[in-house]
Parts: structure tokens; sequence; C-alpha cells
């Protein structure tokens, strides 16, 4: 007797072990091989913050970012030139180890994107794409502390 009661608590450890692997990892997997769209809902907030940098050599842009725990980003930028009234909202992901944002208008076209990675410090280094004109623009944003 005691030892079927041992063989049915290993059984049953084992069991209740194996699940949650399994559904983390198939959780990990959807999160992998979907890219967010701009009319996804946002998830929690894993962290947020205000960045003030550069598009290109001169031109100062101030970027409001949220990172959800999902690999997900969402938040707005506008062109200090032009003012906080006139905002473009960001919608982006993760992929391959480097974070791609989409960038949209107030009338929800697409109009660039920006591609790059966090370095050690906090700091978003990479490139801007515009999609009417087809350029690229080095990108430096420094998080506001």
């Amino acid at each position: 007797m005691k030892q079927i009661l041992t063989i049915l608590l290993a059984v049953m450890s084992i069991a209740a072990i194996g699940t949650p692997q399994q559904a983390y990892a198939e959780s990990v997997e959807r999160v992998i091989s979907s890219e967010p769209t701009a009319d996804e809902p946002t998830s929690e907030v894993y962290y947020s913050a205000i960045y003030t940098g550069t598009i290109g050599k001169s031109l100062g842009v101030t970027v409001y970012l949220e990172h959800h725990y999902e690999g997900v980003y969402t938040g707005w930028y506008y062109y200090n030139k032009y003012g906080p009234n006139n905002k473009l909202t960001l919608n982006g992901y993760t992929r391959n180890g480097r974070i791609i944002i989409e960038e949209y208008t107030a009338q929800h076209q697409n109009t660039g994107c920006f591609e790059g990675v966090f370095n050690d410090y906090g700091v978003f280094v990479g490139t801007m794409y515009v999609y009417k004109n087809g350029k690229e623009y080095s990108v430096t944003l420094y998080p506001q502390y």
C-alpha cells in the first residue's frame, strides 16, 4: 500500500511540474511568433520612460515609450520644432533581438519605423526609415530620469 501511495504521489508531482512548463513554452512561442498591430489591445506595462534625442544629425525629438511584458512597445513622439500637439503614435515589437517600432499619423497611416536596440545605459540606438522617401536616418534617444 505504501508503494502505491509513493508511486501515485510521484506521478502527480511529475504531471504538476510538466504542465506549467508546457504552458509557458506555448505562450512564449505565441508571443515570439506574432507581431502586434496598431489595433491590438495593450497589456500590463513592464516600464515606461520619456526619451529625448535626435533623428539624423540634429532633428530633436521627444519620445514616450511603454514596454509591455510580452515585448510589445507602445507610445508616441513628436518633433520638438513642431511641438507636442503634433504627436505620432508608436507601436512596436522585438524581433531577433532588435526592437522595431512603427510610427502612425493621426489618420492611422504607417509612415515609417525605428529599428534598434537599447544599450547598457538605456539609450536607444538605431535607424529610422521613412517610407515616403525611402531614406534612413540615425537615431539616438536618451532616457530622462
